[in-house]
């Protein structure tokens, strides 16, 4: 309700968490690519540690947040309508739509790495817009930038748990596992902290 959602928008340390999470979206799936690049040209290759996976973790934590918590933001802490604040989900929602359509393509274009290392920032400079700014339209605007970043992060996970050397039957559940984790988890998590 409004106090949770004022609890987000004013309290520096929430946002910082939020923010910190995209960081970590794109830094760790950034590391991990460029990991697993090497890998390729090894025959040996290597078992996934945590800090590779951390990205696919932090992206279904914002997604979570998201789907839970950008609603009643915009209806509580920026004083929308109903309708409005709920178009401010639905337009998260296209835009990780569009993305996890032209995502494959655009990773196969410019690499994994670069594909990641965008995605973080866009994910990131969304949320700061979203958060920051007391500006409806400018929230719409963080908000689709939000679902681009996020949206992303997911399907490269997926596909580079598929490319581990020997361990691709283990990875793929792994990152399954961590996706849906935060996704599910993150909601109730701010609700508590709240």
């Amino acid at each position: 309700g409004f106090a949770s959602s004022t609890w987000i928008s004013r309290i520096p340390a929430t946002r910082n968490r939020i923010s910190g999470a995209a960081l970590v979206c794109g830094r760790s799936r950034t590391r991990c690519s460029t990991r697993q690049t090497a890998e390729h040209s090894s025959p040996a290759g290597r078992p996934p540690s945590s800090d590779d996976w951390s990205g696919v973790l932090a992206a279904g934590f914002l997604e979570g947040v998201a789907a839970d918590w950008l609603d009643l933001f915009l209806h509580d802490v920026r004083d929308t309508t109903q309708s409005v604040a709920a178009l401010g989900y639905a337009v998260f929602a296209l835009a990780m739509a569009l993305v996890r359509i032209v995502g494959t393509p655009l990773i196969e274009r410019v690499g994994r790495v670069a594909a990641i290392r965008v995605a973080g920032v866009i994910a990131l400079m969304g949320i700061i817009l979203v958060l920051t700014i007391p500006s409806v339209p400018t929230a719409l605007i963080g908000a689709f930038m939000w679902g681009i970043g996020t949206g992303l992060v997911y399907p490269a996970g997926m596909s580079a748990a598929g490319e581990t050397p020997g361990r691709a039957a283990q990875a793929i559940p792994l990152v399954s596992l961590l996706g849906y984790s935060g996704f599910l988890l993150s909601p109730p998590l701010i609700g508590l902290l709240a």
